[in-house]
């Protein structure tokens, strides 16, 4: 080995200066004569192992060991690469073997000289080749500095696995794309300007990892569709856009891809999804309240202050669409003063809902609490309890402050009471008009679900006054136990 290496030595020192191979070019083994003078044979472990690379009819063949594993280094030719450009290296091999369970272990590497130590770079490595044809194995180099360049392929299987075979070294420049740009960053026009700005830092690197010197602009989509290809760039600088062709508001989805001679960064582009773009449609007014004094009903509320998507709402444009059940629709686009007053003639339970609006799109709408408002009820008044709302224009008072008080029974379609011993609840009707001089009469229907004894008796007032509070409750019609 000590006199292979000062051969291969000596070999290296003189083909440095005349190594003139530039890629395009393909490294063949022609005859045994330019093998034996221009290829590189090292037996790595040829203190075991007598077999090793072999000149074979206008290829190269590395004869299975059957006894011992296989070290030994086919290597090509000097060619000469420039710094800035990649290169695509390809070993044509094939594999002979009777049996199907045999498998080479090879790797291709690259290096500054026709040595193992020299050959710094893998390329290519397999350790369960097989191919009965010649195949390509192949990898990407892009060297730091420009010179003269070594190739080497290595047989190191086990023993017994097969013959391997080698055809040709192709070397041909490869595409060099820039890598994908970074710091993509995107803001909405003002004030719902339909456009959009976008900033990003153009690639310093190729996709290789290597220093980028070739790099001409970058395609920008919106979505799927390519919205504009701007030129010039700089490598590693700042860039931005401003897209102005947005015709529909709402969230939109960019990417933006450098190119360069050789085409589009590889691999999936960096994206980034927009603020909402334009006008946004108001978000629904909140701490919605309505306050009923007699016939009138006092509503408050929050207005929004910005779009339900988070856009842009001009506050000050903002009208409100308000509304009440039973009643329809109030005002079509109210804009103040607040609160909003509504004279209610009629007694009733009222809902409000408020809808705010701008640029011609409607929030959500929100309802207020149910208040009672409005005059009295005209004699003659009856109520069946029929159904569940006939309890909204009555006042129920816990005055002991406990939980069981006046509900209503669905299914017996009335109103009861159900509670512990010590019973202090108020059941008060709507306002009723009286005129003075008149008499009234009074009817209802009472009476016990369950009275096995007189513990189970309720006592029973009826009371009338001026206002639905137990304060006010102040004249006694009748008492009576049931």
């Amino acid at each position: 080995m000590k006199k292979i290496t000062s051969v291969l030595f000596l070999f290296y020192c003189f083909s440095v200066g005349w190594a003139q191979t530039v890629p395009p070019c393909t490294l063949e083994i022609t005859d045994a004569e330019t093998f034996a003078r221009d290829w590189t044979v090292i037996d790595v472990n040829s203190d075991v192992s007598a077999n090793t690379w072999a000149y074979n009819d206008g290829n190269a063949m590395y004869m299975q060991d059957k006894s011992n594993a296989a070290d030994d280094w086919l290597i090509a030719p000097a060619v000469t690469l420039e710094a800035g450009k990649a290169y695509k290296v390809s070993a044509y091999v094939k594999h002979s073997s009777t049996f199907g369970s045999d498998k080479q272990k090879i790797e291709l590497k690259i290096g500054t000289a026709p040595t193992v130590e020299g050959l710094t770079t893998r390329l290519v490595y397999d350790e369960s080749f097989q191919s009965r044809l010649f195949v390509e194995k192949s990898g990407t180099f892009s060297p730091a500095e420009s010179g003269v360049f070594y190739v080497g392929l290595r047989c190191y299987s086990e023993s017994y696995n097969g013959d391997l075979y080698f055809q040709k070294i192709v070397i041909e420049e490869a595409p060099v794309y820039p890598a994908q740009i970074t710091d993509l960053s995107i803001v909405a026009g003002e004030r719902g300007a339909m456009s959009a700005t976008l900033s990003w830092t153009w690639p310093s690197s190729d996709h290789l990892g290597g220093a980028l010197s070739n790099l001409l602009g970058a395609k920008i989509y919106r979505g799927t569709d390519l919205v504009a290809t701007l030129d010039p760039a700089t490598v590693g600088g700042k860039a931005g856009w401003i897209d102005s062709s947005i015709e529909t508001a709402g969230n939109y989805t960019y990417k933006v891809v450098a190119y360069n001679t050789f085409g589009n960064s590889q691999g999936s582009a960096t994206t980034v999804t927009s603020p909402w773009i334009g006008n946004d449609t108001p978000a629904a007014v909140t701490d919605l309240v309505a306050l009923a004094e007699d016939a009138t009903v006092s509503l408050s509320f929050t207005p929004p202050t910005v779009g339900k998507n988070g856009g842009y709402i001009d506050t000050e444009a903002l009208t409100y669409e308000i509304g009440r059940t039973p009643g329809g629709v109030l005002s079509e686009s109210f804009s103040g003063p607040f609160p909003y007053i509504d004279e209610v003639l009629e007694l009733g339970s009222y809902v409000y809902t408020v809808v705010a609006m701008f640029d011609g799109k409607a929030s959500v709408s929100v309802a207020s609490n149910k208040v009672v408002a409005g005059g009295a009820k005209e004699l003659p008044y009856s109520e069946s309890f029929d159904t569940e709302s006939s309890l909204d224009l009555f006042t129920i008072l816990s005055a002991n402050g406990d939980n069981s008080t006046w509900k209503y029974d669905s299914s017996k379609k009335m109103v009861q009471y159900w509670g512990g011993s010590d019973a202090d609840e108020w059941l008060i009707t709507p306002k009723l008009n009286l005129v003075a001089g008149k008499n009234y009469k009074l009817l209802f229907k009472t009476g016990l679900e369950n009275a096995a004894s007189e513990e189970s008796y309720k006592d029973l007032s009826v009371t009338i006054g001026r206002a639905a509070t137990a304060e006010a409750q102040s004249t006694r019609l009748f008492r009576d136990t049931i």
